[in-house]
């Protein structure tokens, strides 16, 4: 890790459908030849009732991409070096997540979202995945990391 800060954000609203199976909002892949550390994921809903059903937000390491569309996470902070890791978003087929590769689950309030701090470490080319189970709104994620 050379101290290069970045963040992988949506470029817009997740529709969540699914109530039981977790859909992949937003991913992050470290690069192929250096790891990099999670440092904080967020994800935020547009629920306006707070009696719905909560929302079940989760993360996952894989070692598997899914297919989604790709983005380019940005710099926020460090040397004039760029940031190689990538990231994916709106799933068409979601990433494999093997048994006991869940790292948290917590059901969210569906007006609000949840903001978390974590110290995760990716090994060359895994994958850190945002995940929520909902039916009915939508999500945005931002993932921050360090490579």
């Amino acid at each position: 890790m050379a101290g290069l800060q970045a963040v992988a954000s949506n470029s817009g609203g997740v529709a969540l459908i699914d109530a039981v199976n977790p859909k992949t909002v937003l991913q992050v892949v470290a690069p192929s030849n250096k790891g990099i550390r999670i440092t904080r994921f967020a994800v935020l809903f547009d629920g306006t009732s707070s009696t719905a059903a909560r929302p079940v937000v989760s993360c996952a390491r894989t070692s598997t991409n899914g297919t989604g569309t790709s983005l380019n996470p940005q710099k926020t902070k460090g040397h004039t070096g760029t940031v190689t890791a990538t990231g994916f978003e709106n799933f068409t087929a979601e990433p494999t997540v093997a048994a006991g590769s869940s790292m948290y689950r917590q059901p969210v309030p569906p007006t609000a979202g949840v903001s978390v701090p974590v110290d995760i470490q990716l090994n060359p080319g895994e994958a850190f995945n945002v995940r929520v189970a909902a039916n009915g709104i939508n999500a945005t994620a931002f993932i921050d990391f360090e490579e």
